[in-house]
């Protein structure tokens, strides 16, 4: 799941000017396997927003409690 939903956040991104937590909650735990419990699915999807911010590919541009994530522009040389 990490991989493929990593390029599905990404693409997500790419088209929407920002995602919620709540909206990539809703995009995101439903494709992850049923033996899972909710919490994990959960904590699965925060665990892979959490990935890609310290990969630097998202930043948060809300605020801690209503997060809105967005892919992090490229530094300029």
């Amino acid at each position: 799941m990490t991989e493929s939903g990593n390029i599905g956040l990404i693409d997500r991104l790419q088209v929407l000017p920002y995602e919620t937590e709540w909206h990539v909650d809703e995009a995101l735990v439903p494709k992850l396997p049923d033996r899972l419990t909710d919490r994990q699915k959960q904590r699965k999807v925060h665990n892979l927003l959490q990935e890609l911010r310290r990969s630097g590919s998202i930043v948060n541009q809300g605020t801690r409690s209503h997060p809105e994530w967005v892919i992090a522009e490229a530094p300029r040389d």
